[in-house]
């Protein structure tokens, strides 16, 4: 339900698509990595990290042949990378 939380607690997760908003949080000192698979355009307007212990500590890739718009403010301190696919 949006705006909700996915918290990773350090394991790594893959979605098929990543849209509307909310906010994507590790909360774990083992870094996670958050990966979105999708195949059709998608918008994210929400936050990619928080303010919490830990929350920040994540990765982003974006893998798929649909794009992907990151609208809103992100504050995770992990790489990004896109993949072709």
């Amino acid at each position: 339900t949006s705006p909700g939380v996915l918290r990773l607690d350090g394991n790594n997760q893959t979605v098929a698509s990543l849209a509307s908003n909310g906010r994507v949080v590790n909360g774990n000192a083992t870094p996670a990595t958050f990966t979105v698979n999708n195949s059709a355009a998608a918008t994210f307007s929400g936050n990619l990290g928080g303010t919490g212990t830990d929350e920040n500590n994540l990765a982003l890739v974006k893998d798929g042949t649909g794009t992907l718009a990151l609208s809103g403010p992100s504050s995770f301190t992990g790489s990004s990378r896109v993949e072709l696919a």
